[in-house]
C-alpha cells in the first residue's frame, strides 16, 4: 500500500507474537504468499525479480526466500521480456541549414511505441489463439499499462490508429487539449473577431468546414484584406466557398444573441458538427464533445452566459476528463495508468513503462527519529473522487 512502513508490520508480528506467547496462548505465523488472480508464470516472473538482492531490498525484510504461490493452479501464461530501446545516435544538422523541413523524431519512446503496436496488430491480423478464451485474440483483449501518461501515450495511439487497430485513447485527458475540442473553441474565437485570420484559417480547416489544404491556399494566397473578406467575395467560385461562407455567416449572426449551449448545440446538433467530429477524429472524441456541452450548461447557471466569458472560462482551468475505458469501446485496445487499471483485468497486458527512474524526489528527508515522530498516528489521506474537475 502506498505510504505503507513495511518494516511495520514484521514489529507488529513480533509485538502480538510475544502477547500470545507471554498469555500462554497459541500463536501461528500465516504467510500471505498465495495468489488468487494471477497465474504461475505471472508469479514466477515476479519472484524472479525478487530474487535479486538489490530488487528484494526494502521488501525481503526478514531475510526469507519470496515465494507466491498460485491459487489457480494448471492455467496457462506467458511473461515475454523484451530487449531495452535505446537512444540512437543522431548527426547534427548543418549549422545554416534553413529549418524548412519538418523531421520526425527518433525517440525510444516512439520506436517502442511503434514495436507495440506492430506486435498488437500482427496479434490480431495473424489470428493467434488465445488459449484461455479457445478463440482469436481481439484488440479488446489487449491493454496497455504506463506509468505515467507522457508522449509514448500519444505515440502508441497515434502507432494503432495508423495500422487500423482500434484504440480506446487513454483514461484521462485535459478537455482544452483535445482536437475537437480547439475546433470548437476556435469557432467561437472566429464568431467573436472575424477579422483573426489565422483562427478563421484553422476553422476552415477543420471537420466543421472542412476545405482541402489547395482549397485554403487558393482562398488565402495574394488576397486582398482579410481572408474572411476574400471568402466572402469569392464564394461564387465553387460550392465548397459557397457553404463554408453562408454557415459562417450564420453563425456570426447568432452569436451575440444565443448563449453558449445554444450557440454550439446548434453545431454540435442541426448543422451536424457532432457527425462530421467523429468522422474524422474517431469515437473517442464523442466524450469530450459531451463533457463540452456539459460545461456550457454548467457555465450558464454561474454566469452571465456570453460566449466570450464561457471561453475565458474554460481556457482559464484545466479541465480534466475521466473516460471509463472499461464500459467504453468493446473491441479496442486500452492504453491506462496502472492506477486507473485498479480492478480491470484483460488476457494480454503490456508494460512498455518500466525502466525510467521517478524524477519527482521526496520533499523532505527525515532521520528515522523524526520519521518515527511524523508517521505517529497520522490519519491517512483520502483522494478525491471527482470524474470532471471543472475551473472554478
Amino acid at each position: 500500500f502506498q505510504g505503507a512502513d513495511p518494516g511495520a508490520f514484521l514489529a507488529m508480528r513480533d509485538m502480538f507474537e510475544a502477547n500470545a506467547r507471554a498469555a500462554a496462548r497459541a500463536f501461528r505465523t500465516v504467510e500471505l504468499n498465495i495468489s488468487f488472480r494471477s497465474v504461475a508464470a505471472v508469479l514466477d516472473a515476479v519472484d524472479a525479480v525478487f530474487a535479486e538482492p538489490k530488487a528484494a531490498d526494502g521488501v525481503n525484510l526478514d531475510g526469507a526466500e519470496i515465494h507466491h504461490k498460485p491459487s489457480r493452479v494448471g492455467l496457462g501464461g506467458l511473461v515475454e521480456l523484451w530487449p531495452p530501446v535505446e537512444p540512437r545516435p543522431s548527426d547534427d544538422p548543418p549549422a545554416w541549414k534553413p529549418p524548412v523541413e519538418r523531421t520526425r523524431g527518433d525517440s525510444p519512446e516512439v520506436r517502442l511505441a511503434s514495436l507495440i503496436a506492430r506486435r498488437i496488430a500482427r496479434m490480431v491480423r495473424e489470428r493467434e489463439m488465445l488459449p484461455a478464451r479457445a478463440r482469436p485474440i481481439r484488440p479488446g483483449d489487449v491493454m496497455v499499462l504506463v506509468r505515467r501518461r507522457t508522449a509514448f501515450v500519444d505515440a502508441l495511439v497515434r502507432a494503432l490508429k495508423e495500422l487500423d487497430i482500434p484504440a480506446a485513447g487513454v483514461d484521462r485527458l485535459v478537455l482544452t487539449e483535445h482536437l475537437a475540442v480547439m475546433d470548437l473553441v476556435a469557432l467561437g474565437r472566429f464568431a467573436l473577431l472575424p477579422e483573426d485570420d489565422l483562427t478563421l484559417a484553422t476553422v476552415l480547416k477543420s471537420p466543421l468546414v472542412g476545405l482541402t489544404e489547395d482549397d485554403l491556399f487558393r482562398l488565402a494566397y495574394k488576397r486582398d484584406g482579410s481572408l474572411w473578406r476574400a471568402l466572402n467575395a469569392r464564394a461564387g467560385e465553387s460550392t465548397a466557398f459557397a457553404r463554408a461562407r453562408d454557415d459562417l455567416a450564420n453563425l456570426l449572426a447568432r452569436a451575440d444573441f444565443v448563449p453558449p449551449f445554444e450557440f454550439y448545440a446548434d453545431v454540435l446538433g442541426a448543422k451536424r458538427g457532432r457527425e462530421k467530429l467523429l468522422s474524422r477524429l474517431g469515437p473517442d472524441a464523442d466524450d469530450p464533445l459531451t463533457v463540452f456541452l456539459d460545461l456550457t450548461l454548467a457555465f450558464e447557471r454561474a454566469h452571465p452566459p456570453s460566449l466570450e466569458g464561457f471561453l475565458h472560462w474554460l481556457e482559464r482551468g484545466a479541465v480534466e476528463v475521466k473516460r471509463d475505458l472499461e464500459h467504453g469501446a468493446a473491441d479496442a485496445v486500452r492504453v491506462i495508468t496502472v492506477h486507473g487499471a485498479k480492478g480491470l483485468q484483460a488476457p494480454v497486458v503490456f508494460l512498455p513503462d518500466t525502466m525510467q527512474v521517478p524524477t519527482k524526489g521526496p520533499k523532505f528527508f527525515w532521520t528515522p527519529a523524526a520519521h518515527a515522530a511524523q508517521t505517529k498516528d497520522r490519519a491517512p489521506e483520502t483522494p478525491p473522487g471527482l470524474e470532471v474537475l471543472a475551473p472554478a
